[in-house]
């Protein structure tokens, strides 16, 4: 009887390879290959051509130090054992030293914010943002470090204050050189209580006394539970006429979101007898709106919201009867927006 033996196989090539460059360095790192004694770690200045191997690698990380900066190195990891060496794994590239790239900056205000957002840098595992109050005044030391991402808002900019911001690039190398400076001057929500006196909302917005008006009687129903809202007082009070307007001050171009709220209160009113449109700068935004319909019954709140932009310095609104009773509004919000 003769005895049988099993051969060694050769294990899989490596997978998950990846390479992170440093100053002088490049650091490597890569996903275990079931049954690999020692990894070769293969370098070349070329895709495809490799002209040095480290072999005999334990482990699955590897830092080459032998780099030269502003040099792109490429590199692929196999794996052995008494079986044999694996196929190359996937091949991935790396430059040493800090990006080297700008990024391009864009701002855009916000309600108490600015948005910014830059363009990738190549080699940047991380962004440094800077921020001044004047032209040229964003400093040396981050406003914030370390930004994953190419976005970042900024919630403590205050309204009315122009803040200016430049981005670096940076890895583990060190940092790049400064975007082009951009910058945005955050604009406080508008936020009115139609017909009525100044309101806190549950959740802290302020909607201000009714102002911005140009037209229009108002009214005050009794107290009464109003569906789809926590903040029932906010419709208890209207603005109304048969045609009226409000215009609130407005950048030109800049864009905004305007929310109506809407309950019809009045239940003398029946399907089909209040319709009016809304009108935005001059142009029908709703037509033939009919708060009734739209909120499902009586005593229902309904916020309708558009994306508007400002025009001649104003956001104008309004509201004008097609049939029936008069045109209503309950209030009012205009949110600047990035």
């Amino acid at each position: 009887m003769s005895n049988e033996t099993s051969a060694t196989l050769a294990p899989a090539a490596p997978t998950g390879l990846s390479a992170q460059p440093g100053t002088t360095s490049v650091s490597l790192n890569w996903t275990a290959s079931s049954g690999a004694s020692s990894y070769n770690v293969k370098r070349g200045t070329a895709p495809g051509s490799y002209d040095t191997t480290v072999p005999n690698v334990s482990g699955t990380s590897y830092v080459d130090n032998s780099v030269t900066s502003g040099t792109k190195y490429y590199y692929v990891v196999s794996a052995t054992n008494a079986g044999g060496e694996s196929g190359n794994s996937s091949e991935v590239s790396a430059t040493p030293g800090a990006p080297t790239g700008a990024p391009a900056l864009t701002a855009s205000r916000g309600a108490g914010m600015v948005a910014l957002s830059w363009t990738t840098v190549t080699g940047a595992s991380s962004y440094n943002v800077y921020r001044g109050a004047s032209p040229g005044g964003e400093g040396s030391t981050p406003y914030a470090a370390g930004v994953s991402g190419t976005n970042f808002n900024d919630a403590a900019a205050a309204n009315g204050t122009t803040y200016y911001y430049k981005v670096t690039g940076v890895n583990s190398a060190g940092e790049g050189p400064l975007s082009n400076e951009a910058s945005a001057t955050p604009e406080a929500a508008i936020r009115v209580n139609c017909g009525g006196p100044q309101y806190t909302a549950v959740d802290g917005r302020v909607f201000a006394a009714d102002n911005y008006f140009l037209s229009g009687q108002t009214l005050t129903y009794p107290d009464r539970p109003i569906a789809n809202s926590v903040d029932d007082p906010l419709f208890f009070t209207i603005r109304y006429n048969p045609n009226f307007a409000y215009s609130f001050p407005a950048r030109t171009g800049a864009k905004y979101t305007l929310n109506l709220y809407f309950a019809e209160v009045n239940t003398g009113v029946w399907v089909g007898y209040r319709k009016f449109n809304i009108s935005v700068n001059g142009a029908v935004r709703i037509s033939n709106f009919e708060t009734l319909v739209a909120a499902g019954g009586y005593n229902t709140a309904i916020i309708k919201t558009l994306a508007v932009a400002g025009a001649n310095n104003v956001v104008k609104l309004n509201l004008d009867t097609v049939t029936g009773a008069n045109s209503v509004v309950q209030a009012i919000e205009l949110i600047p927006t990035p």
